[in-house]
């Protein structure tokens, strides 16, 4: 597999600076996953920041600092209840031979749903509502999404086919990324379709009727 687009560098120094919304380090940790060259660069993004906190001057701490790290650890560590573990979609969610993503061991991954001819969703619960959402999509051979624009960052992961955005093409493995005020009409492969996992910042704003119909469907 061969990787032509990556997210940029500011949300990689994001990423390894733990800064990034949940939903997009999501993305940013599922492209990392098969993309060596991102690994790499997030690594040393990492090793900076560590070299500028041993450089630092210390920092005068609350009395109860080191208490409440403790309990914040220890609520992390906790085992999940059995009503909130994770809950993924059993065979056949993905095509033979495409695997889930690492990054989504922890989530709440939900069943396809429809909401347009040759377009389903599927939600991840812990991140459909916050501001910047997450949730994959799966578009059939040749289907266009309606053409809308942005408020805030998009950020698409390609985990099986190929989609088309103006004159780029984004394979397995790619990462789109469009930005606000940008506005676009994806279109899935005319022979292999496409899913993808994606996070987005804030709604978006279609650009046509139809596209605000479905939007009032999907909330997105």
């Amino acid at each position: 597999m061969t990787i032509h687009h990556h997210p940029q560098d500011d949300l990689l120094l994001a990423f390894a600076a733990g800064t990034l919304a949940p939903a997009l380090r999501l993305v940013v940790a599922a492209h990392i996953e098969g993309c060596a060259a991102c690994r790499h660069l997030a690594g040393r993004f990492e090793a900076v920041g560590g070299i500028l906190l041993e450089d630092g001057a210390p920092a005068a701490m609350a009395a109860d600092a080191r208490d409440r790290a403790l309990a914040t650890l220890g609520a992390a560590a906790a085992p999940r209840a059995a009503a909130s573990r994770p809950r993924h979609p059993g065979p056949g969610f993905l095509p033979p031979g495409i695997a889930m993503p690492a990054a989504l061991r922890d989530e709440t991954v939900g069943p396809w749903r429809w909401v347009a001819p040759g377009i389903r969703i599927s939600r991840i619960e812990g991140l459909w509502r916050a501001p910047v959402r997450g949730f994959l999509l799966k578009a059939a051979p040749g289907v266009a999404v309606p053409m809308h624009g942005h408020r805030g960052v998009e950020l698409t992961q390609m985990l099986a086919g190929t989609l088309i955005d103006g004159d780029e093409r984004y394979g397995t493995g790619d990462c789109a990324q469009a930005m606000p005020d940008d506005e676009h009409q994806p279109q899935a492969d005319p022979e292999a379709g496409c899913i993808c996992l994606i996070a987005i910042d804030g709604r978006t704003s279609p650009t046509h009727w139809s596209g605000r119909l479905i939007q009032r469907f999907i909330d997105i």
